[in-house]
């Protein structure tokens, strides 16, 4: 017999304690959905993060940086997959965040060892990155996610231009999706041409072509960060 639940709901600005209800077939619950393909998917992505941060204390960088790729990469997968599937869940969006935030975070790890100096440009990055995450989340639990039509340039200012450039009526194209791999890409150039400094040329290259495209993806999620608060709407507070 399933134990009855005791909830919180969000009103006037207040946390109220509701009466305990018996779990009705209404509600998921994760037994039914952990199993799912995207979801699997998911922890992969991050089983292959948390190698790459073993794998940088051996320290085997060559590895690490395929770890750290190779999670970046399955987040191509996960999303056509849910919807190919219908196993497209909340727990599945948190799971996905998870591992693009634990992506981030051991790559500024990573990098910031390699070169104290950058750790500040970094923070910011990142900072954009995991705020992005955190509420890009916590709009999707909502159930009523901000989309546009037309030009954001246009309605707003031209700050918002890279959107319309990268994200045309509010879904990745491919200017967004090419934008989307440089970052990571570059990020692990810089890293192992630090680390590797036998192959610093090679790396060096590459570090310069993706520069221009790094830094785009950088001024679009800004954009989609700020999209997403501007649009931000709560339950009324009275």
């Amino acid at each position: 017999m399933e134990p009855q639940l005791t909830t919180l709901r969000y009103t006037k600005g207040k946390w109220e304690k509701l009466p305990a209800v018996e779990p009705t077939p209404s509600h998921t619950g994760l037994r039914e959905i952990w199993h799912f393909h995207a979801n699997v998917i998911g922890y992969a992505r991050i089983a292959l993060v948390i190698a790459a941060a073993v794998a940088l204390t051996t320290p085997a960088p060559f590895t690490a940086a395929s770890l750290i790729l190779g999670s970046t990469l399955l987040d191509w997968v996960d999303g056509p997959v849910a919807r190919a599937t219908g196993q497209c869940s909340i727990f599945g969006s948190g799971v996905d965040w998870l591992g693009d935030v634990l992506c981030q975070l051991v790559t500024l790890v990573w990098w910031a060892q390699l070169d104290g100096r950058i750790l500040p440009v970094l923070l910011v990055f990142t900072g954009v990155e995991v705020a992005l995450s955190i509420f890009d989340f916590a709009v999707t639990m909502t159930g009523v996610y901000p989309s546009y039509e037309g030009k954001l340039a246009q309605k707003y200012n031209p700050f918002f231009a890279i959107l319309d450039w990268s994200q045309p009526e509010g879904s990745y194209g491919a200017f967004g999706t090419l934008l989307w791999l440089a970052y990571p890409l570059f990020c692990l150039a810089c890293c192992l041409k630090l680390a590797q400094p036998l192959y610093a040329t090679m790396f060096s290259a590459l570090q310069g072509a993706l520069l221009l495209p790094a830094l785009l993806y950088v001024w679009c999620e800004t954009a989609y960060l700020c999209f997403i608060l501007r649009n931000w709407r709560e339950l009324p507070r009275h």
